[in-house]
């Protein structure tokens, strides 16, 4: 079992030892592959999108970048179940992966840009922010008369490049996506968090919510969530086989016997087995393995569960942490 936020597994040592450092990883892009080749033998399992920091749009592997899908990205949002990626840029465009070698199709010609796009379809809703109060929004309705609104000190409709496009594709069939009781915000399941490892707020009714960690053997649980113009989850992980509790640090190591609190609580992007997981801009897997990806990742191209809540990548940053220790999982 390995840290869930870089992949780490301690080993034993003296109170506020470091834990040693991931394998030697390096945060430059993948090599390209040949493009033909690459794609058709690398697994679509072991795909997955970024957004680099070259501003490309890649779909890649661990080891090889397989094809640039769109450049001058300013930001874009990945809807599996569909299997579209919108990409902001000077324009608003959408890529679609059921297409190989499709270029960005263009929604919107000028686009003025937007902290927040959602996208509303009969089979699938996908926002870029779904944890913050945001005065600036454009929302896509999909329907037989699409239109796009933007929604800022001055509102108005945009006008959209391909009304056909998305007319005939009202009925794109929706891909099955994965089990929802992965999703920290929606739980129904509760965990008492023991006073002495964290108590919990008398006004946070959330403390306790818990879900299932991947196909490991933890559960990631909500100790506390702060709110003003975002949400803000924090979590600690707990080990159910021995009842014991950690922190999910966002960086290169382990607080161990220094005292833990809560951390990071996603999102975590699993791959299909459950077993490795995408997060911000690291790629996790077994072995303790984690490796520094070249930009910002969006998902995979066939996605497992996505575990969590998005939220800060800290610490909680306004406790004294406790006094935790490792869960035996993680330091096997």
């Amino acid at each position: 079992m390995y840290l869930a936020a870089c992949g780490l597994s301690p080993e034993a040592r003296s109170p506020r030892a470091e834990a040693p450092r991931p394998p030697a990883t390096s945060a430059k892009p993948a090599p390209v592959a040949n493009a033909e080749t690459a794609e058709s033998s690398a697994s679509a399992n072991d795909q997955f999108l970024v957004v680099t920091d070259q501003h490309e749009l890649v779909l890649r592997t661990a080891k090889h970048t397989l094809r640039v899908l769109a450049r001058d990205v300013a930001n874009a949002l990945y809807d599996p179940t569909l299997e579209l990626v919108w990409v902001e840029g000077e324009s608003l465009g959408v890529v679609d992966l059921r297409v190989p070698g499709a270029e960005p199709i263009v929604i919107v010609r000028e686009w003025p840009g937007t902290s927040s796009l959602s996208i509303s379809h009969p089979a699938s809703l996908v926002s870029s922010n779904e944890t913050c109060d945001v005065g600036d929004l454009a929302s896509l309705t999909w329907n037989e008369n699409p239109k796009l609104e933007r929604v800022a000190e001055q509102s108005s409709e945009l006008p959209l490049e391909s009304k056909e496009w998305l007319r005939a594709q009202l009925e794109r069939p929706a891909r099955i996506s994965a089990e929802d009781d992965y999703n920290l915000r929606t739980s129904e399941s509760r965990i008492e968090v023991p006073a002495d490892i964290w108590r919990c707020g008398v006004s946070d009714d959330e403390c306790g919510r818990v879900v299932r960690f991947g196909a490991h053997d933890l559960e990631l649980v909500l100790a506390a969530s702060l709110l003003g113009d975002c949400w803000h989850p924090f979590c600690l992980f707990h080990d159910p086989r021995e009842n014991q509790w950690s922190s999910p640090l966002p960086g290169d190591h382990w607080r161990g016997d220094a005292g833990n609190k809560p951390g990071p609580c996603g999102d975590y992007a699993f791959d299909v087995s459950g077993d490795t997981f995408l997060n911000v801009n690291r790629l996790c897997g077994p072995g303790n393995n984690c490796q520094l990806i070249d930009g910002h990742v969006l998902g995979w191209r066939n996605p497992g569960p996505i575990v969590g809540a998005p939220g800060d990548m800290e610490l909680f940053p306004d406790s004294e942490p406790g006094t935790v220790p490792a869960p035996a999982s993680l330091r096997e």
